[in-house]
């Protein structure tokens, strides 16, 4: 695949995530050659609480679509697009949020038995600011039960 020519939009990650910037790279070094493509980094900083009566597949939803639209408005004028995710952890339909410390982090791991949800949006926007269709695409993980005596940290 040729790489992207300085008529074509630039690529906007909505995230400081360091695993969402690896794969990224990973992505666009695998199908343009390592290093000939770039991307910026713009975190939205959006409310990540979720609304009553929201699922985590939803909560994921919202929020990765949230994230595109903040920075995609933030960088009105620009030609980009504007690659949003969000992931978060649930049990049985209750939705967690990041430990506040290790201790948060041991008990939540010990309660968790199925799955994450995740999110991704995906936005295209002109230099006029003219919103494509954007895509989303959205995954419910899982994994087998945690080996005791787990220790984190």
């Amino acid at each position: 695949m040729e790489p992207p020519s300085s008529a074509q939009p630039n690529i906007v990650l909505a995230s400081r995530s360091p695993r969402r910037i690896d794969l990224l790279t990973k992505f666009l070094d695998e199908i343009f050659g390592e290093g000939v493509m770039s991307f910026e980094i713009e975190p939205a900083d959006i409310d990540e609480t979720p609304l009553a009566h929201e699922t985590p597949l939803a909560h994921v939803q919202r929020l990765a679509q949230s994230k595109a639209q903040v920075i995609a408005q933030r960088l009105s004028g620009s030609d980009v697009v504007v690659i949003a995710a969000d992931t978060t952890v649930d049990v049985d339909g209750q939705i967690y949020g990041k430990p506040a410390d290790i201790d948060e982090a041991r008990a939540m791991l010990n309660e968790i038995r199925h799955g994450q949800s995740l999110g991704q949006h995906f936005l295209r926007v002109d230099a006029q600011f003219n919103a494509a269709r954007p895509t989303c695409a959205s995954a419910r993980c899982g994994h087998g039960p945690l080996r005791s005596g787990l220790e984190v940290g």
